[in-house]
């Protein structure tokens, strides 16, 4: 979707996109046993639905089984094992994890090797970046959601709401929310009429402020 013919990725119009072929979530252990055909690819989005490493939405599993002479080797086939747990230490740690481990039988030899990849999606390197919203903002109801960084979500926050003359016109407390794929809070913007207006929000560790506009049409 992204190609730009005589540009770059001019052949991936031809290419079909990549499904999952499975959804799991990852408590406390999360085993599988896959048959993977010669140059097939395994797709797995693991949910982290665990009390561990919160800022690790999911893990995205892919894995292949690479045969020298494909030829000869048409029904050559081979079991993947993989164990992923935050129980159990195992000797390989999933990256930007604290508290996921995981092991698989890994095969390499001459003739056949199983390749495994395993893809985070956390947010934390990019911390920093913030939501866009709708600027002008035409409420439809009465709270607006503004973005927060990922490491401080589950948290609860003050916000407070000025007008251009820095005079305080509203404020409340809201736990972090995910919304869209976004976590933030949610501040009531009922009573403000057309302008723009800054806000703080705020707890005793972090400090993020910023601005939007309204425009009730």
């Amino acid at each position: 979707t992204r190609t730009i013919d005589s540009v770059y990725f001019n052949s991936s119009s031809i290419m079909p996109k990549l499904k999952f072929t499975e959804t799991e979530y990852l408590n406390d252990k999360l085993s599988f046993n896959v048959k993977l055909e010669p140059f097939q690819i395994w797709t797995s989005r693991i949910v982290n639905s665990s009390d561990y490493d919160r800022n690790i939405e999911s893990i995205d599993i892919l894995a292949s089984y690479v045969v020298s002479d494909y030829t000869n080797n048409t029904e050559q086939n081979t079991n993947l094992n993989l164990d992923l747990s935050t129980l159990t230490k195992y000797s390989n740690l999933v990256n930007y994890s604290n508290n996921i481990y995981y092991q698989y039988n890994s095969i390499k030899n001459n003739n056949q090797q199983t390749v495994l990849h395993i893809f985070v999606n956390d947010g934390v390197r990019y911390g920093g970046n913030s939501f866009a919203f709708t600027n002008p903002n035409n409420p439809n109801n009465d709270m607006l959601f503004v973005s927060l960084p990922l490491e401080s979500r589950a948290i609860d926050y003050d916000y407070v709401i000025y007008n251009m003359e820095m005079l305080q016109i509203e404020s409340g407390i809201s736990n972090t929310q995910h919304h869209n794929g976004y976590y933030g809070i949610e501040i009531n913007n009922k009573n403000l009429t057309n302008g723009i207006y800054y806000y703080h929000i705020y707890n005793k560790n972090n400090n993020y402020y910023g601005k939007f506009s309204v425009l009730r049409k």
